[in-house]
């Protein structure tokens, strides 16, 4: 137990480090936690040997935790494995996915959380209405195990605020259109903004959020309509910017850096049921799809849709569908150049694997690639 003690206080100097830089020493107790770096490429050998050793000496996660999923090149699927097994050791969920708010869990409004993952964040401060900082995977983990993490950032409702009106002049909207509106508020304008004159569903609204967050540190968006805190959010005095459409074209241009692509990749953040069930729909007229098309989402996501019949229609028409995977991973480092509807995805399998992308939404994804 004196071992046990030395990692438990090793984990609160952390913590308390963490406050005293944000100027508290306040703790608050959390509902949850989710821990990203989990992945062997991020944290090698001797994060790897670390997280044995904690989980050597018995520790155990104090509340619901769910972890990133992890992404391998080819022979090191055992080295990460054994990274899976000792976060499900600590007690984490069996399930490693960048959207842990479609697992079956019980979060409130207002509930305190520590995620790391910065989509994650986004999504979780803006539509659910819940309270966490962008953790990293180390202080995500040691609230995980202690319980609580500091009072500082988007936990104080002053925090939340916005500073920035954006109104939007043009109504249509899909995946790609909200992720090239996200990178752009994050790259060009910094600042916490409330967005009005458009009507984003939640999945529409998790590739703006993913994006902001690849470009920023902005970790919550006001949605006039959509997310928890909007209406206390419009309240606020804020500088007024009105966007026409044309700010997006050098997104675009940036990001989407071919007109073709030998596979297409779904899944950056992993695909919710919807967008599974949609995919499946849209395609069930054909045989099989045109190209290679690769799917991501997270196992209790695959697991509904399993039990639905989706997974099988899916597979059917050639899909790949992957669970417990970042799309930067063994599947994909072959290709040069991808279709995807993800801002992010485009941005990270770039910057990441040399892979180009070209920027489409789903539904012209669908119709003008696997479909043909």
């Amino acid at each position: 137990m004196r071992i046990v003690g030395e990692w438990i206080n090793k984990f609160k100097k952390l913590l308390c480090a963490l406050g005293e830089a944000n100027e508290t020493e306040k703790m608050i107790p959390i509902k949850g936690a989710h821990i990203s770096g989990v992945s062997y490429r991020n944290i090698g050998d001797v994060g790897r040997e670390f997280l044995y050793d904690v989980v050597s000496e018995g520790l155990k996660v104090r509340v619901h935790t769910t972890c990133n999923p992890g992404y391998t090149k080819e022979g090191e699927e055992d080295l990460q494995d054994r990274i899976y097994h000792n976060f499900i050791m600590l007690g984490c969920e069996e399930s490693f996915t960048c959207t842990p708010y479609y697992l079956n869990r019980k979060i409130k409004c207002g509930d305190v959380l520590s995620w790391a993952e910065s989509s994650a964040v986004v999504y979780a401060n803006s539509v659910l209405g819940v309270r966490t900082n962008r953790e990293s995977g180390i202080t995500a983990l040691a609230s995980a195990i202690l319980g609580y993490t500091p009072l500082y950032g988007l936990l104080r409702s002053e925090e939340r605020r916005p500073w920035v009106r954006i109104k939007i002049k043009w109504r249509d909207i899909d995946e790609k259109k909200a992720g090239l509106l996200g990178y752009y508020i994050g790259e060009k304008i910094g600042r916490v903004p409330f967005i009005e004159g458009i009507l984003l569903t939640e999945e529409e609204f998790k590739y703006l959020g993913a994006a902001i967050a690849t470009a920023s540190d902005i970790s919550i968006v006001h949605v006039k309509g959509l997310t928890k805190e909007h209406k206390w959010a419009s309240k606020y005095e804020m500088h007024t910017i009105e966007m026409k459409g044309e700010e997006l074209r050098e997104v675009e241009e940036k990001l989407s850096q071919t007109e073709g692509g030998e596979a297409v990749i779904l899944g950056c953040p992993h695909l919710s049921f919807n967008e599974l069930r949609e995919i499946a729909e849209a395609t069930s007229q054909i045989r099989r799809v045109k190209k290679r098309a690769l799917l991501f989402t997270s196992r209790a996501v695959y697991s509904t849709a399993l039990s639905m019949g989706y997974i099988e229609k899916l597979r059917r028409k050639g899909f790949e569908i992957y669970t417990d995977s970042c799309v930067m991973c063994k599947y994909v480092e072959e290709l040069e150049e991808v279709y995807t509807n993800s801002v992010k995805a485009a941005f990270y399998l770039y910057n990441r694997m040399g892979i180009r992308s070209c920027l489409k939404s789903t539904r012209e994804i669908i119709q003008e690639v696997l479909l043909g």
